[in-house]
């Protein structure tokens, strides 16, 4: 009689190195989300953009940044503040997304 355990095969478990892989992903965007969150700030913030409107502009921002082929959007602070404001000014009461100086 043959000893049961000589039947049967060690298999890999391949779930410990999916779990790791997809960890490792959600740290990955995590990170791109922060930097992309970081840099609509800053953006933001050097074109007078009034802070109520940053987290708005920032979530835009990090759309663009995902669909972009090199993973980030670069151009003109302001124009992409304006291109998001035309896109979106429909949904507040305010003529302008810039601070004004009253």
């Amino acid at each position: 009689m043959r000893n049961s355990h000589e039947n049967h095969q060690i298999i890999d478990n391949p779930l410990p190195n999916q779990i790791m892989y997809e960890l490792d992903n959600l740290f990955i965007n995590e990170k791109f989300e922060e930097h992309c969150i970081d840099r609509a700030k800053e953006i933001a913030q050097d074109n007078n953009l009034s802070p109520d409107y940053y987290d708005y502009f920032a979530e835009y921002y990090t759309e663009l940044c995902r669909e972009s082929d090199e993973g980030y959007f670069f151009c003109n602070g302001k124009d992409v503040i304006n291109d998001w404001w035309d896109q979106n000014k429909y949904l507040y009461d305010d003529q302008t997304p810039y601070i004004t100086i009253k």
